[in-house]
């Protein structure tokens, strides 16, 4: 089984990072992966939320139940990144 560790490995090996690549900064590769990252979640957690993945119907019919999306900006860590955020119609009761 994989460590965590490995599996990043993998993933920075996948990338092809060359002596030209910029890691840090605006446009760099920690910017964009932190973006990406907190896209996927939230879209995940959108999809637990709702109970069904994107572009699938779901058990009940409803009227555009991902209303869309909207540009937020987020400060993660030592960076700032701006990811689309995704909306539902259906109202979060806490």
């Amino acid at each position: 089984m994989n460590t965590r560790n490995e599996e990043v490995e993998k993933l920075l090996d996948q990338l092809n990072i060359t002596k030209d690549t910029q890691i840090l900064g605006e446009g760099g590769l920690v910017k964009e992966l932190t973006k990406r990252l907190l896209e996927r979640a939230l879209e995940g957690e959108m999809t637990a939320h709702l109970g069904y993945e994107k572009g699938e119907r779901g058990s009940e019919v409803r009227t555009n139940p991902r209303n869309g999306s909207s540009t937020k900006r987020i400060k993660a860590g030592n960076c700032e990144v701006e990811i689309e955020g995704i909306r539902s119609t259906i109202p979060v009761v806490t």
